[in-house]
């Protein structure tokens, strides 16, 4: 027992009932209490895995048995500056009744009380320490030598604290907090009232077994069930919506009840960021700031990175959860297709450029780029789940052949083919089987063969002569028809970023002779209601485009989201006269306080950059 007595040995720190899977942290955190050994430790991990939550029940627990010998401290609310942090130290142990303005003062006090009464000390939110923080880990080690047991927390991970001090990481004890496994998630949410395997499964699936999503998606259902509303009529404000629709609510914007994704509306900055970053598996600060903008991504970086359904990665790389993304980028492409495009055009632009210029070797290049290949707008050839298909595959040499297998979990093929090179340029693909009811494995069997296009100069593909599912890919990729079952790809060395550059581009639709025209036709369609447009304007969608009820919704984005001039803005020009029919030109003139020659001017140059939005 301690020096006090306060706490004894026999005690037993029950794991609480509402910390699921969490048994093994539970007991090492609480250890001291138990035994009084003393430590200092660091509980680290992302935001929503749930630090807080279960520092507050070690915290209660423990206080309820030695409320003097227990502290808590938010390090991102006390720790600012230096003097609030000794402020706060100061009245949080009772250090002094005098003043204290050295912060090795406050070690020495510190020490000393620890030598008469050895304490716990929490300090959450460590790693969000503006100063002092190097100070704390130090001082921290100094009390657990003296009996303390000091726990800091944060959701930055070691090696990127203490770069370069394996000292600092080896003295003090690490503990990474993670994700609940799909048993102890199935757990929280039944502990919640939550049983509906479809809806916990899914609920799973894309909170990644984040606890704060869970728990989050848990109140949103409740409160929902509350309502007495059919499942099947669950709608707020204008917009119905599906199980799926609601959850990515919940995670994004826990308790909310708008249910529309408005990414790219001037209220809505963080849906923004979110929507762009779910264009890809991985970004950093520079590749979102270059899809959205610099001004935004500096004004709320740090806001968003602290969001829960975020992985960070080496410190420079987040990714939103792979189901999370895939249910928003489909949300957004049905909203705001046009946007969408746009952010898809900036960063195949900044991947391309990264590649040219060989800050991307080569070979990372097809991984980057591929997700991106688009024949028609809103379609992604090759981002697809593999979900548990498992992988197996070797290059070919001049005196070996290659291979590359997809099994799925129980060990069954899904698809193969076999790979040869004749010579160290040439690579020959031949005898490639797919299941008919598993079509991703075939694309994802593509991928990883054209992810070796880099090493060769020419690539032969056999067919067999009656697989138009190949067929069309290996027409994606640029692949010529030699024969009925044969096809080439001629990849040069200097050919090679050519053809990805060729891949990637945007889909070329058919552009109209009279862009202007047309868009005028348009705006004078939707305000009278047509869902049809004249057949020029259907051509060219119809290009671009395998959704042809789409075209409404792309062009409307287009009008929202477009440049369309900041003198008398543009948008409001073109609403006004021809959406809400608010006066003639010369009215609109006088409305908007301008002359008639700068009103038609303005006009005129609002259509052709709405022209030039949606026919480019």
């Amino acid at each position: 027992m301690i020096a006090n007595n306060k706490i004894m040995v026999q005690d037993i720190l029950e794991v609480p009932e509402d910390l699921m899977g969490r048994d093994d942290i539970w007991n090492s955190l609480c250890g001291w209490a138990k035994s009084h050994n003393p430590s200092c430790q660091y509980l680290w991990g992302s935001a929503g895995t749930g630090k807080t939550f279960l520092m507050r029940h070690v915290f209660h627990q423990l206080s309820k048995r030695a409320a003097e010998s227990v502290f808590w401290t938010s390090a991102g609310n006390q720790a600012q500056s230096s003097s609030a942090w000794i402020q706060h130290v100061s009245r949080l142990m009772g250090l002094s009744t005098e003043p204290i303005t050295s912060i090795d003062n406050v070690t020495d006090l510190l020490i000393a009380r620890c030598s008469l009464d050895p304490f716990m000390w929490i300090i959450d939110d460590f790693d969000q320490m503006k100063s002092n923080r190097d100070w704390a880990a130090a001082t921290a080690l100094e009390l657990s030598a003296r009996g303390a047991s000091v726990i800091l927390a944060g959701r930055t991970s070691p090696l990127q604290l203490w770069p370069t001090h394996s000292y600092m990481r080896g003295q003090i004890q690490i503990i990474e907090i993670d994700d609940l496994d799909h048993g102890a998630a199935e757990a929280l949410l039944a502990s919640r009232g939550l049983t509906d395997p479809l809806v916990v499964n899914r609920a799973i699936e894309i909170s990644h077994g984040r606890p704060q999503l869970l728990s989050a998606i848990a109140d949103g259902l409740s409160l929902l069930e509350e309502t007495a509303v059919p499942a099947d009529q669950w709608a707020f404000m204008t917009n119905p919506v599906d199980t799926a629709g609601y959850l990515i609510e919940q995670i994004c914007h826990p308790g909310s009840r708008r249910l529309i994704w408005r990414a790219g509306h001037p209220t809505d900055r963080i849906d923004t960021m979110i929507a762009a970053a779910s264009l890809t598996p991985m970004f950093n600060r520079d590749w979102l700031a270059r899809v959205v903008g610099r001004t935004l991504v500096n004004e709320l970086w740090e806001e968003f990175v602290a969001l829960p359904f975020l992985h960070p990665y080496r410190g420079g790389y987040y990714g939103v959860f792979p189901r999370l993304r895939e249910e928003i980028a489909q949300t957004v492409l049905k909203v705001r297709p046009w946007m969408w495009e746009n952010w898809t055009r900036s960063a195949v632009s900044h991947y391309l450029a990264r590649v040219q210029a060989g800050s991307t070797p080569r070979e990372h290049a097809w991984e980057l780029l591929s997700r991106f290949v688009r024949p028609h707008l809103g379609e992604s050839i090759f981002s697809v789940d593999v979900g548990s298909l498992v992988l197996n595959q070797q290059l070919p040499s001049r005196s070996e052949e290659g291979f590359v297998h997809l099994t799925d979990r129980i060990g069954v093929d899904v698809a193969s083919t076999r790979l040869m090179a004749p010579t160290t340029e040439c690579l020959v693909v031949d005898t490639t089987r797919w299941d008919a009811n598993n079509p991703e494995a075939l694309v994802y069997l593509v991928s990883n063969i054209a992810n070796r296009f880099h090493l060769y100069n020419e690539v032969e593909w056999v067919t067999s002569g009656t697989s138009p599912a190949l067929d069309s890919l290996l027409a994606t990729l640029k692949f010529s028809p030699v024969n009925e079952c044969r096809w080439n790809l001629t990849l040069g060395p200097s050919e090679y970023l050519k053809w990805l550059e060729n891949l990637v581009a945007a889909p070329e639709g058919t552009r109209p002779r009279d862009p202007v025209a047309l868009v005028q036709s348009v705006l004078l369609g939707l305000k009278d209601g047509m869902d049809e447009f004249s057949p020029e304007v259907m051509e060219y969608w119809n290009s671009v485009s395998t959704d042809a009820s789409n075209f409404r919704t792309w062009f409307l984005d287009a009008l929202n989201s477009a440049d369309l001039g900041d003198q008398i803005d543009g948008k409001t020009v073109l609403v006004l006269y021809y959406l809400d029919r608010r006066g003639t030109h010369e009215e609109l003139a006088e409305i908007l306080h301008v002359s008639r020659a700068t009103y038609f001017r303005n006009h005129r140059a609002a259509l052709e950059r709405l022209a030039q939005a949606v026919f480019q």
